[in-house]
């Protein structure tokens, strides 16, 4: 509390910060910005049932959540490998000029290469 006895407020760069970040997620294609923590929680969803398989509890089931969780963290890297090579993203390089400053015409070509790609990968 501060002296004359009212709580302290959070400076306002940490709401634009919060706002920003929520308003990048909710705008078209912002969900791409969770994959690295939807990745985190699918490891430690595949780690717990693999552990819990070893460990003998409801072996079956913990198969298949096993299966199952690793074909989603699987597509989620082949999901992200297509979208930073449909970008032009590189370890080294963030954009290409080439479909910079395409807007929406740019977005649904490289959609359509995504899906192809995932096509011609199964």
């Amino acid at each position: 509390k501060n002296t004359n006895g009212f709580q302290r407020t959070p400076p306002p760069f940490v709401y634009l910060f919060t706002m920003s970040f929520f308003s990048d997620i909710m705008a078209p294609g912002g969900g791409v910005l969770l994959l690295p923590f939807v990745k985190v929680i699918v490891g430690l969803l595949l780690f717990t049932t693999v552990t819990i398989f070893i460990c003998g509890v409801a072996r079956i089931h913990m198969a298949i959540l096993s299966f199952l969780s690793s074909g989603l963290l699987f597509s989620l890297y082949m999901f992200e490998n297509a979208y930073n090579t449909v970008k032009g993203r590189t370890s080294s390089a963030k954009s290409t000029p080439s479909t910079e400053g395409m807007g929406r015409a740019g977005e649904k070509n490289g959609l359509r290469l995504i899906f192809t790609k995932v096509a011609h990968f199964l």
